[in-house]
């Protein structure tokens, strides 16, 4: 789906009229080439396309649109020459259209394997096989640079102040076609040692180019051409960037945590036109759509990538929906919500982007939502991806109504920006008019953060195996927080009885609608720089074992080692903890915020909202928070993964609070300590009456109509 459709917009871009769009949709999904009026420029846009996978891994979508291509050639009549067999076919567009690169030299090796195989399943008899080692490369998509030298501007021609090009620029521009030269004839060579001198010519001729330019980096033994630091993608692919950029870039690049991949800034420093996008929680694909804005062909190229499906609505993600509203125009947006389409990552969310460079208002983003949910293949796809499974739904957005308010956020549903039902936007009118926003009404904080609750096996491998038999560590143990049912902790809680130091700590799962659970076995060592003297010498000898541990998870945060016995953070505002605060997970299927007044500890994945100013009672705030029409709220201009809600601080301290007198706050107080009084007797006490009470006295302070009552029910429901 994603080669095909990245296709047929590449196709489409210098289309004027519906009619001819559809043509070529046709032409591409059906390969016939009776429906095309204009056959010649199809064949001449076919044979000319540049594509690039910047994580290529096995080679996946490459090897899609090579599929794809050979069969509009073949429909066209697009052949080398008459007598061309499809393996040649292949071989040509191999050396003319596909491009590739992949930090991991393993993967580069496996997606040379799929094209050399491709080649030979359709080869009567065997040929030399294309030499691949200039089109799918080993390197750092994301680093163009090496140890700070700016290596972009290696192949770029520099004028004088007359427009012609200097002595110095022709000399270079010599070496660069030496250079392509080079590589042409080593793709096709088939004699050994041509090939190890091919090699030798290519490495000298770069190093030349680079002291030509007085670039003074000290590579060392580093291969310019298959190293995991840089890529230089002005120097290997400038046949590519002379004619302005690729047509298409595809692929499923890699996510932040995933197996064998640091986040960028904890590897190599990025180029200054991706470091500029930076933003702390920020997703490591996102440099990658960062990327494809730079190296695309201005108003031609389109960008298809699939990605979790956080990014319009996440924090991290603002500077990369502003690059998208400066300089993308948005085609598709496929979101696949709890529908899962990869067996072996289940947990993902996953949604498929298709954009092109440039703004264009005059064009309409397709946004497709399914509500099927569980593991999906094949047909199954088809029927989605086709809109034919009645669990899809298709709105066809106006890009100027795309992106809403000062974050830009991306809504993934019907009620998106102005295509919204006219009565959801007069119920968000009516909550938003002249009411503060809980982060000004409140404090929202998150709790939290140890950075090592316990040991698990990652941490466990940061330091040697003698170590951990030495000082007998083992998988589970307790380091911050401690738990009284693991007897290995044990010796570690009775070092500190009777302390102040250790405080009870709770699970977001504690977290109840309207309560939370006030009971725990575990217990956490509050470790403060506020902490004294004394307190810090007990916790430091209680935590020396982990030292190690610790210093090298603050090592990898960029953070000051000599912290290593410190919580990272949270404990600076230790008043959230003890004060009367309404507590949400950071994650829930429904809108659950508990409230409690004793001493309450709890992990970042917990979100704390305290200290009302004059004339907002916490109690009244968390009958809001609770109510049927604030879940309506959340759901649409919140933030959600999936089906789940997502409340961390943004969200959170944007939702709007009715400032009312005491007597209606009071009015809505009654019945929440009626609630708080039956739960607290009894966990499981049916308080349904007066949630509904509460609901409908909310839809009273909003002076909601009835029709907007029974839109916010069925919602809730």
């Amino acid at each position: 789906y994603m080669c095909r459709e990245s296709l047929i917009a590449y196709l489409q871009t210098d289309a004027t009229d519906d009619a001819h769009r559809e043509r070529l949709r046709r032409f591409v999904e059906t390969h016939d080439a009776t429906v095309l009026h204009n056959a010649e420029y199809v064949r001449e846009k076919i044979e000319n396309v540049k594509i690039c996978d910047p994580a290529i891994g096995s080679g996946a979508f490459p090897m899609g649109l090579l599929n794809e291509l050979v069969a509009c050639r073949e429909a066209l009549g697009l052949h080398i020459d008459k007598n061309a067999n499809r393996a040649e076919i292949k071989k040509h567009i191999i050396q003319n259209s596909i491009y590739g690169v992949d930090i991991e030299k393993g993967a580069v090796d496996i997606a040379r394997l799929r094209f050399w195989l491709s080649l030979v399943v359709d080869e009567d008899e065997p040929l030399p096989l294309p030499n691949l080692d200039y089109k799918i490369m080993q390197g750092n998509s994301l680093a163009e640079q090496y140890k700070g030298v700016d290596l972009s501007g290696l192949t770029q021609k520099k004028a004088d102040q007359t427009g012609m090009l200097s002595i110095f620029e022709d000399t270079l521009e010599n070496y660069r076609k030496q250079l392509r030269n080079l590589l042409d004839e080593y793709y096709n060579n088939t004699d050994h040692q041509r090939k190890r001198q091919l090699q030798q010519l290519i490495a000298a001729n770069v190093r030349q180019q680079l002291a030509e330019q007085r670039i003074t980096a000290d590579f060392g033994a580093i291969d310019l051409a298959a190293n995991d630091q840089f890529f230089l993608w002005h120097t290997w692919f400038n046949d590519v960037f002379e004619k302005g950029g690729f047509d298409i870039v595809i692929g499923n690049p890699p996510y932040i945590g995933e197996k064998g991949h640091k986040p960028l800034f904890q590897t190599v420093k990025p180029d200054a036109s991706l470091g500029k996008f930076y933003l702390g929680k920020m997703d490591y694909f996102y440099f990658f759509f960062h990327l494809s804005l730079n190296f695309l062909k201005n108003e031609q190229g389109k960008c298809a990538f699939i990605t979790t499906n956080y990014y319009p609505t996440a924090t991290g993600a603002k500077k990369l929906r502003d690059d998208f509203k400066n300089r993308a125009c948005l085609l598709q947006l496929i979101n696949f919500n709890e529908c899962k389409i990869f067996e072996s990552a289940q947990g993902q969310h996953n949604l498929i982007t298709i954009l092109e460079k440039k703004a264009n208002d005059s064009k309409n983003c397709k946004i497709l939502n399914t509500s099927k949910k569980g593991l999906v293949k094949g047909e199954q796809i088809v029927a989605i991806l086709q809109a034919s499974d009645e669990s899809v739904s298709v709105d066809y957005v106006p890009q100027k109504d795309i992106y809403e308010g000062a974050n830009n956020y991306i809504r993934l549903t019907k009620s998106t920006a102005n295509s919204e039902p006219e009565i959801f936007t007069k119920i968000f009118l009516k909550l938003t008019t002249n009411n503060l926003l809980l982060g000004r009404v409140a404090s929202v904080n998150a709790g939290i953060m140890g950075g090592c609750d316990s040991l698990t096996r990652q941490r466990l491998s940061y330091v040697p195996q003698e170590y951990l038999i030495a000082n007998n560590l083992q998988k589970n143990d307790g380091v911050f927080v401690l738990d009284y049912n693991n007897a290995r902790d044990n010796a570690q809680l009775n070092s500190f009885a009777g302390s102040h130091i250790l405080k009870d700590f709770y699970k977001n799962s504690d977290i109840k609608k309207y309560v939370t659970q006030n009971n725990t076995s575990k217990k956490i060592i509050f470790s403060s720089a506020t902490n004294s003297n004394e307190d810090k010498i007990t916790i430091q000898n209680s935590l020396k074992v982990f030292k190690p541990i610790l210093e090298e998870i603050r090592r990898i945060n960029g953070e000051k080692l000599t912290d290593w016995y410190l919580l990272r953070r949270g404990p600076a505002h230790p008043q959230i903890f003890y004060s009367a605060k309404i507590v949400c997970p950071q994650r829930s299927k429904s809108n659950v915020f508990g409230y409690n007044e004793i001493e309450w500890c709890a992990s970042a994945d917990v979100y704390f909202i305290t200290e009302p100013i004059e004339g907002y009672d916490l109690k009244y705030i968390l009958g809001l928070l609770n109510s049927k029409l604030y879940y309506f709220w959340l759901y649409h201009r919140g933030k959600r993964k999936g089906e789940y809600l997502e409340l961390y601080r943004d969200p959170l301290s944007e939702i709007p609070i009715k400032k009312v007198s005491a007597t209606e706050q009071n009015a809505i107080i009654a019945f929440v300590d009626k609630i708080l009084a039956a739960k607290q007797a009894n966990p499981q006490a049916d308080t349904g009456e007066w949630e509904q009470k509460i609901d409908n006295k909310v839809y009273e302070l909003y002076g909601l109509t009835d029709d907007e009552v029974k839109v916010v029910e069925g919602i809730g429901k």
